[in-house]
């Protein structure tokens, strides 16, 4: 049975600000399961203590720590973070770098040349936090619209991302992730 997860695209915001916000409607589902910190756990077995700055408006974000997290996995602007939610404030986390593939979890992330980051970085650079927001439920929590669940910002996220989280990962798994950015003029 598929477990609820939510994705983080990285933006300027996040890395200025050394902090990354969690969506909304998973805060309006887990916040009362959620301790003062979270275990962030990555692929390579590899637990993060990450402490949680919870404001009274129900806004959540991973922050003490979470600095520490970026720099070791050198996550950058365009990175695509996805949060797989194990219960008990526990994380399963994935990160997938510019090139949409996951990152090697034991070097030093130094996966993408200096040239090529800033190249495509540009992409994200007015984007911030809060303009990207999908949370997909699992069968424990169903949505109240079913046929919106994956819909967000002109985009979808298909079924095979959805079972991809069902089981965790086998080594050789992977995932394509494609981020369509659309402005004003799109249909």
């Amino acid at each position: 049975m598929p477990r609820p997860f939510f994705h983080k695209l990285i933006f300027s915001s996040t890395i200025q600000e050394k902090h990354l916000r969690v969506p909304d409607k998973f805060v309006s589902k887990f916040k009362d399961e959620l301790s003062v910190a979270v275990a962030l756990t990555v692929p390579d077995g590899h637990v993060w203590r990450v402490g949680l700055r919870k404001a009274d408006n129900n806004k959540i974000w991973f922050q003490d720590g979470w600095q520490e997290f970026v720099d070791r996995y050198s996550i950058r602007i365009g990175y695509l973070l996805i949060f797989r939610y194990e219960g008990n404030s526990a994380f399963s986390v994935y990160i997938y770098n510019l090139s949409h593939s996951e990152i090697n979890y034991h070097s030093t992330g130094l996966m993408d040349s200096a040239h090529n980051h800033f190249k495509r970085a540009r992409l994200f650079e007015d984007l911030e936090d809060e303009d990207v927001e999908v949370v997909h439920p699992s069968p424990l929590y169903p949505s109240q619209h079913p046929e919106t669940t994956a819909h967000a910002n002109k985009g979808h996220t298909s079924s095979a991302i959805q079972s991809f989280f069902a089981e965790p990962p086998v080594k050789g798994d992977f995932l394509f992730i494609f981020l369509v950015y659309c402005d004003h003029t799109c249909n």
